[in-house]
């Protein structure tokens, strides 16, 4: 039988233990499996009454690929959901369901309404930073610019944006950019034709 002076050591050590154990890292999101050559990612208006068509669609259709809709400024280089402002954030479990599933998301920005977050956020190096926080947020690779009306005119916040999202990919070579262009009944508007991606120093593709 253990001595009393054995018995307290054994304690002392149990507690010690217990005090110094450090809890395991939570593992890092699994990243989305990459988007296959072809694919249709349907807009999405997303708000607390439209997220769950992602889940209802998959399971009626397989569709499993979506682009939602939008992101705008709430004020500087803090961006809302359109549809309700919403924080970002907002959506995120039924988001990594999808990925979970197979599928994924492109997440755009501005829209016809709302303006885009190059617009209010006027640094660059905050620019980028709000970008890819976005895409940390959402583990998401691949963003959306569909910039519509007024801001097609305003040259400092097209520059800003490209050069942001320049910077954004060469931190984050992952990141893909897609510029969504405005169609009238006439065809492309003559500012939407060049200005999205004028002087474009990303790598980025046109919708």
């Amino acid at each position: 039988m253990a001595s009393p002076a054995i018995k307290a050591v054994v304690s002392a050590a149990v507690g010690l233990t217990s005090l110094f154990t450090v809890p395991a890292a939570q593992a890092a999101p699994m990243a989305p499996a990459a988007f296959p050559a072809h694919y249709a990612a349907p807009y999405l208006e997303l708000s607390n009454d439209t997220v769950g068509d992602m889940a209802a669609d998959q399971k009626a259709t397989g569709l499993n690929h979506y682009t939602l809709a939008f992101l705008i400024p709430k004020s500087g280089c803090t961006p809302q959901w359109e549809n309700g402002n919403y924080a970002l954030g907002s959506f995120k479990s039924q988001i990594a369901s999808l990925q979970s599933s197979g599928g994924d998301v492109i997440i755009s920005f501005g829209g016809a309404e709302g303006g885009e977050l190059a617009l209010t956020c006027t640094n660059q190096d905050n620019l980028q930073a709000a970008y890819a926080n976005v895409v940390r947020t959402y583990n998401v690779h691949q963003l959306d610019f569909d910039i519509e009306g007024g801001p097609l005119n305003n040259k400092a916040s097209v520059t800003r944006r490209n050069k942001a999202l320049a910077a954004l990919q060469k931190a984050d070579p992952s990141v893909k950019v897609d510029f969504t262009l405005p169609v009238d009944p006439g065809g492309l508007p003559s500012t939407s034709q060049v200005r999205p991606a004028s002087g474009l120093p990303c790598r980025g593709s046109l919708r």
